[in-house]
């Protein structure tokens, strides 16, 4: 089966959707599929990676005030290259600006699948204030994708709860984790003398930006702070509110190690930690929160969003965010038996794996049957060859 996976507006940085890209496409190639990936760059490229995956970066413009984000933007030039390509199956990664590809699969006889990476309901009730209106716009923009095609992808009951009210049922998935990398006994080497080195840490691993709340974590330990001096915030991660949040945790035992591209020392930091957290209230699946449960960490999450399903008992708490709650829930996961709380957090992650994720949509893709061609293509591509 050749597979297309198709995403806008990520890069290196992009946290849980760029993993969840690289991870399944690993899995479909471990089992013998073919994949090309198509994302967005400041120049074009096509090449054969190391593992046998072609590589497509697709030149694309900044979107203004976007952290860095690519959004391709000519249609032509996609099309172009789906119908030269020719795959069985099209993953969608974005909702949003590549709406349009479920008609344009059908066209050249490829079933498309559209994953619902953000909950777009919740990202419009946070610009128009207005959950009403926010609803109403998802529901229209997700009858025009399912014109085209009817196969959503969730990872969560949070993601399909959009998706139920114009009557569609996404086929249902769970993602998963690096049990090796995050379960093993390895401890924090390099840029240790980075941190404040206080007796308990608390960690923050995902992008600063708005939806994530971070600012929301650095008042908690503004609050925490007040009633005692044991505790450090480190974060890892990158994104538009960095400077904002650095100045706003002056005089804080905040360390802020940015961007970190080594998985092995980012799994360290969570295994050091006593707990995480993940304040973000609209995740439809939460990379970061089942990573912390494979290190053996549990997670303060936020009560809205799908991190809450992720969580089982003794394995952290979903709270409000507001400093307070979050300050409280920060010093009841000091009262846990590290050991105890460690096994239940990892077996709790063990129910979670890439293999079985990536077995979940092969089975799916292979269900389906395969579109009618409504074009006649002359145009052929061999695999491998460059456009």
């Amino acid at each position: 089966m050749l597979i297309v996976q198709i995403a806008n507006l990520v890069h290196q940085t992009s946290g849980g959707l760029s993993r969840t890209m690289t991870e399944l496409r690993n899995e479909y190639v471990a089992l013998g599929h073919q994949v090309v990936v198509i994302t967005p760059s400041d120049h074009f490229s096509d090449r054969i990676d190391e593992s046998g995956v072609r590589e497509i970066h697709v030149r694309a413009a900044k979107v203004p005030g976007w952290g860095g984000y690519r959004l391709i933007s000519r249609r032509r030039q996609l099309k172009k290259l789906l119908t030269q390509i020719v795959p069985d199956v099209i993953e969608i990664h974005d909702q949003t600006t590549l709406w349009w590809l479920g008609t344009f699969a059908r066209k050249i006889g490829a079933q498309s699948f559209v994953f619902s990476h953000e909950s777009l309901s919740q990202l419009l009730a946070s610009h128009l204030k207005n959950s009403w209106l926010a609803n109403r716009l998802a529901d229209n923009h997700h009858k025009r994708i399912a014109r085209g095609t009817r196969h959503f992808i969730c990872a969560s009951q949070f993601a399909a709860r959009e998706l139920h009210r114009i009557g569609v049922e996404p086929i249902q998935i769970s993602l998963g984790v690096d049990h090796e990398q995050f379960g093993s006994d390895q401890e924090i080497g390099n840029a240790a003398d980075q941190l404040h080195t206080r007796q308990h840490t608390v960690a923050l691993v995902g992008r600063l930006s708005p939806e994530k709340n971070p600012n929301v974590a650095v008042e908690a330990m503004r609050k925490i702070c007040q009633q005692r001096d044991d505790l450090q915030l480190v974060v890892i991660g990158d994104g538009p509110m960095k400077k904002n949040l650095i100045k706003q945790s002056v005089g804080l035992p905040i360390t802020f190690l940015g961007h970190v591209a080594d998985r092995e020392y980012i799994a360290s930091v969570l295994r050091m930690s006593f707990c995480t957290l993940n304040l973000g209230d609209r995740e439809t699946f939460s990379l970061s929160t089942l990573e912390s449960l494979a290190a053996g960490t549990p997670a303060i999450v936020a009560k809205s969003g799908a991190s809450r399903e992720i969580l089982a008992s003794g394995c952290g708490v979903s709270t409000s965010l507001t400093p307070i709650c979050i300050a409280e829930a920060i010093e009841s996961m000091l009262l846990n038996d590290k050991s105890v709380v460690r096994e239940m957090c990892q077996t709790r992650a063990s129910q979670f794996t890439w293999e079985n994720t990536a077995q979940t949509l092969l089975l799916n893709y292979q269900v389906v049957p395969p579109a009618p061609i409504e074009k006649v293509l002359n145009n052929t591509f061999e695999f491998g060859q460059v456009a």
